[in-house]
């Protein structure tokens, strides 16, 4: 018995009923194309249940997430003034204390904000070395050397020759999803892009495995909306000049019209 003949024999035979069927098979894949996501994470290939993946999750919970990071690199102003309450740090200091406020920041590192170990007078000092939070006293200079003398914070905070300033902003490791990082990650980008040519601060590069992951999605979005249209166009063309007549156009286009819906449904 051939199966493949049986099938063809009942097509030609019940051909309404074979539509039907198929109908239905599309109308239900179908549904399943709204939760389709692409998501570039190298944890969604971790098989499940391995012994390593468990390992790999308790050294998660025990030393925190490593790519829940950001990092921007602030361009200051050529030849900053070199005070304690210079434009450029209060830029600094404001910019810092209103990322904490965006919903998924869990924290902010910068010149302003992470706490430096000190001993003066045989006293401890914990507290930002510049910023309205700090308590140090001194004048800039002597805030620096506090900075560069231990091996923990130098050239942490700012490059060689005071060119750029870092900031850090954690983001709760909670947020894995792409679409849930998308807005704070935005608003990240949106604050300070908005405050720069302020204080003399004229640029911001953005960076760290969030940023990564959300823009390499957006760009294979972006990709798929251009290519798969222009694919079937292409198609489309070739069909016309073979077959001459639309319907021997529009059928092959809807056979993978239907096959990528059902893949991608399965999905």
């Amino acid at each position: 018995m051939n199966p493949f003949g049986s099938y063809t024999k009942s097509v030609v035979q019940y051909p309404w009923v074979t539509l039907l069927i198929f109908s239905v098979a599309t109308l239900f894949l179908a549904a399943g194309l709204p939760k389709l996501t692409i998501d570039n994470d190298v944890k969604q290939f971790f098989p499940a249940g391995d012994q390593r993946v468990e390992i790999f999750h308790q050294h998660r919970d025990l030393f925190g997430a490593d790519d829940a990071m950001v990092t921007v690199l602030i361009g200051l102003p050529a030849q900053p003034p070199l005070e304690v309450d210079a434009p450029w740090v209060q830029w600094l200091d404001t910019t810092g204390q209103q990322l904490l406020d965006i919903e998924g920041v869990q924290s902010v590192g910068s010149i302003t904000e992470s706490a430096i170990l000190h001993g003066q007078d045989g006293e401890l000092i914990i507290s930002p070395l510049l910023g309205s939070k700090s308590v140090f006293e001194g004048s800039f200079k002597e805030r620096i050397e506090y900075l560069n003398a231990s091996r923990l914070t130098r050239g942490r905070f700012f490059s060689k020759y005071l060119e750029t300033a870092l900031i850090t902003i954690k983001l709760n490791p909670e947020l894995q999803d792409p679409a849930a990082l998308q807005p704070p990650l935005k608003a990240i980008k949106d604050l300070i892009n908005g405050r720069l040519n302020e204080s003399g601060i004229h640029k911001a590069q953005f960076g760290g495995i969030p940023f990564i992951r959300v823009e390499t999605l957006q760009l294979i979005a972006k990709d798929v909306q251009v290519l798969f249209p222009l694919s079937l166009l292409v198609i489309a063309i070739l069909l016309k000049e073979l077959f001459r007549r639309w319907p021997m156009v529009l059928l092959p286009l809807g056979t993978i019209m239907v096959g990528t819906a059902w893949t991608a449904g399965a999905v």
